[in-house]
C-alpha cells in the first residue's frame, strides 16, 4: 500500500504516519484533481497546525546553542515580521 521508502519512522509521528496511509487508501479510487481540491481546500480553512508548526526546519529538534548565526537572525527575522 506505501510504495515510498522511509528513512526513519518516529514512534512520536506514527499514529500520523497510520493516518496518512489510511487517507491514502480511502482516498485511492479519487482522481488528483478531487484529491488536491479537497486537502488545498481544508488547509485553507484550518489555522497553523501546533503538531507541525516548524516541523520542516527541524525548529523542534535543535537547541538555540546548535543554530548557526544565519539561522538566528532568520529565526528573529521571521518572528518580527510576524509580530
Amino acid at each position: 500500500m506505501v510504495t515510498v521508502q522511509h528513512h526513519h519512522v518516529s514512534p512520536q509521528r506514527l499514529h500520523q504516519d497510520a493516518n496518512h496511509a489510511a487517507w491514502l487508501e480511502d482516498n485511492r479510487r479519487n482522481s488528483n484533481g478531487e484529491n488536491a481540491t479537497d486537502i488545498f481546500g481544508k488547509a485553507m480553512v484550518h489555522g497553523v497546525s501546533r503538531v507541525w508548526k516548524g516541523y520542516w526546519q527541524r525548529l523542534h529538534c535543535r537547541k538555540a546553542s546548535t543554530l548557526s548565526r544565519y539561522q538566528k537572525w532568520y529565526i528573529l527575522y521571521m518572528l518580527s515580521r510576524v509580530l
